[in-house]
């Protein structure tokens, strides 16, 4: 495991905020659902859930966020603030 030197406190409900910067890195956008896993060592470990059952609408979607980081030019914020529009409208279908 990789260190950052990031230390966060929880609030007095428990909750903890993660880094913008890792958030970026993991592709985590607002409203992204995050799985919290126990590893063998009881290290807990976050990670994008991925439904068993996946719409292939939000498959694609999820294809075209990887392809963006290709795209160059002044096109490509254009295209990333549709991909996060269609992504949040797919969620609340």
């Amino acid at each position: 495991m990789k260190a950052t030197g990031i230390v966060r406190k929880l609030d007095e409900l428990g909750r903890l905020v993660i880094p913008k910067g890792i958030r970026d890195t993991y592709g985590w956008e607002n409203g992204a659902s995050i799985e919290i896993w126990l590893d063998e060592k009881g290290n807990i470990v976050l990670r994008k859930y991925q439904p068993q059952c996946v719409n292939p609408v939000e498959k694609l979607l999820e294809d075209a966020k990887a392809a963006l980081k290709a795209i160059d030019g002044p096109a490509q914020p254009y295209l990333a603030q549709a991909v996060v529009e269609l992504s949040a409208a797919v969620r609340h279908v």
